[in-house]
């Protein structure tokens, strides 16, 4: 049977994983989906709801992403892993919800991958600086030490 400590680190670890798996699940639906735009005509196939999908990714990953990174903020208070965050959620949500209306079609693919860019750049840095899902005890923090310069 498993500790309440290590129930929780579990739980952790798995929220840490998705929250890099589902922005790559973005990257990569944004990669490949002008592409399948683009060849389901020719194969027969058309009307693919690609707002709607790019619209539940985002809602999918936005919740993801929090639960997994703000606690690990709290702990380490490293604002760029704050900032990361904020900028990949505005470009998810920006990508997945306005630019059709805002700039306009061909600007959805370009600010959504920027997005999951961000979102899986803070996940992976959050990642480090909490170390094995935060479920240690120790400090992960890199000190220094003072170098020693030699006269001749």
């Amino acid at each position: 049977m498993k500790s309440g400590a290590s129930e929780a680190g579990d739980k952790m670890s798995f929220l840490q994983l998705m929250s890099v798996v589902g922005p790559s699940i973005c990257l990569v639906h944004c990669l490949v989906m002008p592409i399948l735009l683009g060849v389901l005509p020719v194969v027969g196939r058309n009307g693919l709801a690609h707002a709607v999908s790019d619209q539940v990714i985002a809602m999918i990953i936005v919740p993801i992403c929090l639960l997994a990174i703000v606690p690990g903020y709290l702990q380490h208070r490293k604002k760029r892993v704050l900032v990361l965050l904020a900028l990949g959620l505005a470009f998810v949500f920006l990508g997945s919800f306005l630019t059709r209306s805002i700039l306009g079609g061909a600007s959805e693919i370009p600010v959504c991958i920027l997005g999951s860019i961000c979102l899986i750049t803070s996940s992976l840095v959050n990642r480090r600086l909490t170390g094995h899902g935060g479920t240690c005890n120790h400090d992960h923090r890199i000190e220094m030490a003072p170098t020693v310069v030699q006269a001749d």
